[in-house]
């Protein structure tokens, strides 16, 4: 079961409708923030069940406990979490549904994914109790956006055959916003609101249910917002609100009828009012390109009528494997769509919530180095177009370390030379600390001699480098015997080092970004040996990310310690035809002469042939973790 969403804010449920309780965990939401717990409970209140004779008659308060992540009224940057107890449950009502499934229920599909473990009563985890918490966080969330002066409303556009009139696609005052949570039915013609309850009675009293449309809008988004392509506005709004029950369509602006429309019909003319870019028509629902026009947000979204009804069914009995009629019990809405509008506003906060927060937080980007270092520039390239601030760190180990506390959100660190091999406290400190590899930057390196103004090659006594650059310049050093190589933390350190001391006998073998950075002088430019020198660097982040573009696998394997081991775990790669691009080992602490055997691969982890490899290695007593699944970088490709 998925049940954690979000990418700045993360919202994690839990809980049936029938067990003890059910709550929410909120994590990311920042500290110091103002909630007003009493506007919270005016939301709740708005889906709380048995508030009218068109609902079902469970009586429950939907009061939540705050158990974390809020004191003295603000938010402490932990996790904020809040429980609701279940009171009212009647769970003998539901002994038939164990075995005998309800038609257009998640019944059956549960039954069979739980392999037959799944909580029956009242649904489970596919009630629509779950939505009681949704609500809490999209409280939360409106109260973080109502700060930047965001408002949203939907209304019951439609029950049935009734109709309410439509939101104006270019807006409505905020005032009509707010105030559609004032009704149990929200609408804003307020003599339909007597017929959709006509409608509602209607299909009660013939033990039927209906179903309807919810029409949503958000006013004063700023323009640009959304994090395309697979984050989008529509794509983080579409799988929040599919994730409530009963919902089977989103559209968005004028969604299905653009398709009876010619271009110059549905698109939005352009025009300047003020100082502001706006459209004379929101055909396209205030979204343009994944990203918000600045326009209102508007969709409106499909429920169906509630599964749960009393008259007689024809279905199955799962135990028996034979058809038989269903005459369900228990308490169950006619109509599901008054409840389920402050639970579309609230999934609608808080997708916007965590798209603003993606918005506002720049990237924190950590490397190993001073400023002007190549890791330096490897971050550079690799977050290029990208809002960022990066962090510079003494040492490897701290870089990964800042990952793993939250510090930083990415770590840089080179992990592999052409010339020298690999980098093996990269390897070590990745596995260690159980880092993921999201990316990777290769890195053309031009060594270069770098001194304080314009001192010669016959006054230099002592250069200074990183030890993996001095022995990339071995040759240099060879033709050159008066110079004496001398190690230290950074090629940019050496550089920077060098510029403090100003001293005509000292000079550094770093890269022309450092030589900018520093102010010095470049004496001699491709000192290295290899001149097809280049360092691959890594991206590591606390938790898995894969891109859609993900073709380079990264995995450590560990090996029975017998002969052969090693090349019947290969063997599966080769009968794959998968390109091992590279393998690397490391000794086991502990286990002499054994090794953690760190290879890279091309494929990504749901190809078959991946799959089939990674099944035979570990038929082969072999244990492997991934380590990251990323794209790789062309730059080599291109040579």
């Amino acid at each position: 079961m998925s049940s954690t969403v979000g990418m700045r804010l993360r919202m994690t449920i839990y809980g049936e409708s029938h067990g003890p309780s059910i709550g929410i965990v909120l994590d990311g939401l920042p500290p110091n923030i103002t909630i007003d717990l009493g506007a919270i409970e005016k939301e709740m209140a708005r889906r709380v069940p048995g508030q009218s004779p068109l609902s079902t008659h469970r009586k429950e308060t939907d009061q939540f406990t705050i158990e974390s992540g809020f004191f003295e009224g603000k938010t402490t940057g932990m996790a904020l979490c809040a429980r609701i107890v279940n009171h009212d449950a009647h769970s003998k009502d539901y002994s038939l549904l164990k075995d005998v499934m309800r038609p257009s229920h998640g019944d059956y599909p549960g039954y069979v994914k739980s392999h037959g473990a799944n909580d029956y009563r009242g649904g489970g985890a596919f009630s629509g109790r779950l939505t009681a918490p949704l609500v809490f966080a999209g409280a939360v969330a409106k109260q973080l956006l109502r700060q930047k002066g965001i408002v949203i409303g939907a209304h019951v556009a439609r029950i049935g055959s009734a109709c309410d009139r439509p939101f104006h696609p270019l807006g409505e005052t905020d005032e009509t916003l707010l105030h559609l949570g004032d009704h149990y039915l929200a609408t804003l013609d307020d003599k339909v609101r007597a017929v959709m309850e006509s409608v509602i009675r209607s299909a009660q009293e013939d033990k039927d249910s209906v179903g309807g449309v919810i029409e949503c809008m958000a006013l004063h988004l700023p323009v640009g917002l959304g994090e395309p392509y697979f984050d989008s506005v529509e794509s983080t709004l579409s799988q929040l609100l599919f994730s409530i029950p009963a919902v089977k369509g989103v559209e968005f602006g004028d969604g299905f009828s653009l398709a009876g429309m010619r271009g110059s019909e549905a698109n939005d003319p352009m025009t300047i009012k003020g100082d502001k870019v706006v459209t004379t028509t929101n055909r396209n629902g205030g979204i343009l390109g994944g990203l918000t026009t600045g326009m209102p947000l508007l969709f409106r979204v499909v429920v169906k009528p509630t599964a749960s009804i009393y008259q007689p069914q024809h279905t199955v009995n799962i135990k028996t494997h034979e058809e038989t009629i269903l005459e369900i019990k228990g308490r169950h809405d006619p109509c599901i769509v008054p409840r389920a509008v402050p639970v579309v506003e609230a999934m609608t906060a808080w997708a916007l919530c965590d798209l603003m927060l993606c918005r506002e937080a720049k990237r924190r980007i950590g490397h190993q180095g001073v400023p002007g270092a190549y890791s330096d520039l490897a971050a550079t390239s690799f977050f290029a177009g990208m809002d960022y601030e990066k962090k510079a760190f003494p040492y490897f180990e701290d870089v990964v370390v800042a990952v793993m506390d939250g510090t930083i959100d990415y770590g840089v660190l080179p992990i592999e030379n052409s010339s020298t091999g690999g980098i093996t406290d990269v390897y070590d400190l990745i596995r260690k600390y159980h880092a993921y590899i999201v990316g990777e930057k290769i890195v053309k390196v031009e060594h270069c001699l770098l001194v304080y103004d314009d001192t010669q090659l016959e006054e230099i006594r002592e250069v200074y480098s990183h030890p993996q650059g001095l022995s990339q310049c071995h040759a240099f050093f060879r033709s050159h015997p008066f110079l004496r190589a001398v190690p230290c933390s950074n090629t940019a350190e050496a550089a920077r080092m060098v510029a403090e001391r100003k001293k005509r006998t000292l000079a550094a073998v770093a890269g022309i970004q450092a030589a900018e950075t520093y102010g010095l002088s470049v004496l001699m430019r491709g000192i290295q040996t290899n001149q097809s020198n280049y360092t691959r660097f890594v991206i590591i982040g606390k938790k898995k990310e894969i891109s859609p573009k993900a073709d380079k696998m990264t995995l450590v394997v560990t090996l029975p310690h017998e002969p052969g081991s090693l090349y019947r775990v290969l063997s599966h790669f080769d009968e794959e035809s998968i390109n091992m691009t590279n393998i690397e080992s490391r000794p086991i602490p502990g286990r002499p002469w054994e090794y953690f055997f760190h290879m890279d691969i091309s494929g990504h982890e749901t190809d078959e042939a991946v799959q089939r490899a990674l099944r035979g290695i570990q038929g082969e007593r072999a244990h492997y973790t991934l380590l990251g699944n990323y794209e790789a970088d062309g730059t080599m490709s291109h040579l």
